[in-house]
């Protein structure tokens, strides 16, 4: 009889294994996932990083030194007194000098044009000013010019071509490859952060599942140890200190469930969002309606697979059933708070172009609240069904 019981014990203990690896392999195949899906959405729509201005008001930054050398550019700071930086940007046409101003406008200048023994440089605006300014050194004799833009084109202006050698279709001409050059430069790096950021995701995603399974390999050797222990003093077999070690922890587990279920319907909900709109919503729908649709989606997806697997559905005493649901609810909602907030500071610290925002926390709570209202669905439903059964 003992002996029977101790291979039931065995076989459990083992199905559990079997699960647990399964999980993690499936969890870990949806965060792979998940880290795909977002490259996709971020390379197609990063709200206040859509315009040529939007990047460089982004990335014309100190923090992103490092980053501007890979292109071999340099963020540089006129003085010691500046709080402003200026980008010399390494491009196709040549060396640019971009210098931010105020009125969120890019004063761009390529220096490094030369024809004869005349030094030539070319400065323009970016967004408000479209005239284009000349400078020029000819051993030691600087002069300023204006090519004026009016009426839909450049006037020519002739005592600029006479003292520069360049005609005002080339200066035009070469203003053009300028903007041109400098779209392209902030466009390759707002793509190389993109890329950085799915590096850092992939990076942040395996040092967690590292770190998760060297913790728990660290727990369940101390349990076991623990275990023998226990078990060499109380002469008892190991596995039945380990039944009875299981069902204290599921005591322990029981008490804060519905906390636990809040972090994983949030977590998942999170998770599967950009899965859903990416790979399976993205050519059927436009638009904002998209993010509303994947949210919904997610929440019923996380919502019927907690509730089938969930062991313990909503149960108590008739006059302390009021009590218990809203102590679920508030565990519920506080799992998910916590786990948001952790997840927001992963988002400003890991893809480094998103901001907090109250939006993330509204929109997400409110497709985790819908995930718990058909979740407590379906756990009823297995309730009723539950007793029916022991009825019959």
């Amino acid at each position: 009889m003992i002996y029977n019981k101790l291979i039931s014990i065995n076989k459990r203990a083992l199905r559990f294994v079997i699960k647990f690896i399964l999980w993690i392999f499936i969890s870990y195949f949806i965060i792979q996932l998940f880290i795909g899906a977002k490259e996709i959405e971020e390379k197609r729509n990063i709200s206040g990083l859509q315009t040529t201005m939007e990047f460089a008001n982004r990335y014309i930054q100190g923090k992103y030194r490092s980053d501007w050398k890979e292109f071999g550019s340099k963020i540089v700071y006129p003085n010691a007194l500046s709080p402003s930086c200026h980008l010399e940007l390494s491009s196709d046409v040549g060396t640019l000098l971009v210098t931010p101003l105020w009125g969120e406008d890019y004063q761009i200048t390529q220096i490094d044009m030369k024809k004869g023994n005349n030094d030539v440089a070319i400065w323009i605006f970016y967004k408000t000013d479209l005239n284009i300014k000349v400078t020029s050194n000819d051993k030691g004799n600087y002069t300023k010019h204006n090519i004026e833009y009016e009426n839909g084109g450049y006037i020519k202006n002739l005592q600029m071509e006479q003292e520069t050698c360049f005609t005002t279709d080339e200066i035009v001409e070469q203003a053009d490859k300028i903007r041109i050059a400098f779209e392209e430069e902030m466009e390759k790096m707002h793509q190389y952060q993109i890329g950085r950021a799915k590096e850092r995701r992939k990076k942040f995603a395996d040092f967690g599942f590292i770190t998760f399974l060297l913790f728990l390999l660290f727990y369940l050797f101390l349990k076991w140890v623990s275990i023998n222990r226990r078990a060499d003093i109380e002469d008892k077999y190991p596995e039945e200190v380990l039944e009875e070690t299981i069902a204290k922890e599921e005591e322990i587990f029981l008490k804060r469930r519905y906390v636990l279920l809040g972090c994983g319907m949030a977590f998942w909900i999170y998770m599967l969002v950009p899965i859903v709109s990416e790979y399976l919503l993205f050519s059927i729908i436009e638009g904002n309606a998209i993010e509303f649709v994947a949210y919904g989606i997610s929440a019923v997806i996380t919502a019927i697979v907690f509730g089938v697997f969930w062991k313990r559905p909503i149960t108590g005493k008739p006059d302390m059933a009021g009590r218990k649901i809203l102590k679920s609810i508030f565990q519920f909602m506080l799992g998910c708070i916590v786990t948001l907030v952790i997840i927001q500071l992963g988002i400003i610290f890991v893809p480094r172009f998103y901001s907090p925002e109250w939006r993330f926390y509204k929109i997400n709570l409110l497709a985790d609240g819908i995930a718990f209202l058909i979740f407590s669905i379906i756990a009823v439903v297995k309730k009723l069904k539950t007793g029916t059964a022991i009825s019959r």
